[in-house]
């Protein structure tokens, strides 16, 4: 109890300094805190430490936008399938199917020859985790998996942009698609 009351006391005694640090001359600020001269204080860890919240690094914001990213680029895929094939039977599973979500089919469609898996990510998807994933999870007669993957890199202004989007398919599929092709 009184070792409570002291880490309390203490505590405020913490905010107070760093209240007055803030209007001292020479403040200034920076990226994520406050810093006087060269030394730096954050204020995350000050809210972590008085008010025992949880100082986790990943941001929700991040997380929204990494899952929007994605959304839309499945929105996008499929209607682009949907120009090229020239159906209106391609939609995103989300929409259509909980099954084939799980399973990691993101565009499906009675009109396109494949399910499409979106990747937005600025390192490489493991395409073998995928593919064996879907492998372990299909049921007979689901069409194969295309996975398509938008390429990102973060901009100095911290937005990320598409600098490349790539289709990844199983060999035996390519060599069906090259074999249709060809009769």
């Amino acid at each position: 109890m009184v070792f409570d009351a002291l880490s309390f006391l203490l505590k405020i005694i913490l905010l107070i300094f760093a209240f007055s640090y803030v209007i001292a001359p020479g403040f200034k600020v920076v990226e994520r805190g406050v810093g006087f001269g060269r030394s730096f204080f954050s204020l995350k860890y000050l809210e972590f430490w008085l008010l025992g919240t949880n100082f986790d690094k990943t941001n929700s914001n991040m997380a929204n936008r990494n899952r929007t990213a994605g959304l839309d680029y499945e929105r996008k895929i499929a209607k682009e399938l949907k120009e090229l094939f020239g159906t209106d039977q391609v939609s995103t599973s989300r929409a259509e199917s909980r099954r084939l979500d799980n399973i990691g089919a993101d565009v499906i469609g009675d009109g396109i020859p494949v399910f499409v898996q979106c990747k937005v990510m600025k390192n490489t998807p493991k395409i073998s985790d995928i593919f064996s994933f879907y492998r372990e999870n299909k049921r007979s007669g689901d069409k194969p998996l295309a996975v398509f993957w938008k390429k990102v890199l973060k901009t100095d202004g911290g937005i990320f942009r598409g600098v490349g989007e790539y289709v990844v398919i199983e060999k035996e599929q390519y060599y069906k698609m090259l074999k249709d092709a060809n009769n």
